[in-house]
């Protein structure tokens, strides 16, 4: 039997610390922003580790891969004001620059066009896990919020429509 009738029915909680609830999720969400970007940091160093790339490589010379571009993959964490939470960063520094070239590729004279993604890869290997462990982040922070009889709501109003 479909439904005839919609009823919208919102929630408003009126909390005097709902300022110690968003402080703590963001203590929370910094720190798992953090090992998030360091688990995806580990997957896309692996990646590119000497003797790890996708090979053979271009070059008409010989070549050694010294792991440059690895000991150069870093993560950052930043405040994203949009979000209202920490961003965190995956890629090279300014001296593994060509780790670039080797993500989106390049064409070389010949008109050939080589490409080596090595960090969306590292990323979507890890996205599952770092959606749950980000995920469980902010229920811990709710859980804990909620659990203290000092900050719970004062009072919980349902409005149907």
């Amino acid at each position: 039997m479909p439904i005839r009738e919609v009823a919208e029915v919102s929630v408003e909680i009126t909390a005097p610390n709902l300022g110690e609830l968003e402080k703590a999720l963001a203590k929370r969400d910094y720190k798992a922003t953090g090992e998030v970007g360091a688990k995806v940091r580990v997957s896309a160093r692996a990646r590119v580790a000497p003797g790890a790339g996708p090979g053979p490589h271009p070059h008409r010379t010989p070549h050694v891969d010294m792991g440059n571009l690895m000991r150069n993959i870093v993560y950052r964490r930043h405040w994203d004001s949009r979000r209202r939470g920490w961003a965190v960063e995956v890629g090279p520094k300014p001296a593994g620059y060509y780790g670039t070239y080797l993500e989106l590729g390049w064409h070389t004279r010949s008109g050939t066009f080589y490409k080596y993604p090595w960090l969306r890869p590292a990323y979507e290997e890890n996205a599952r896990w770092a959606s749950d462990h980000l995920m469980k982040a902010a229920g811990g922070a709710f859980t804990a919020f909620l659990r203290d009889p000092s900050k719970r709501a004062r009072s919980v109003k349902v409005i149907k429509r």
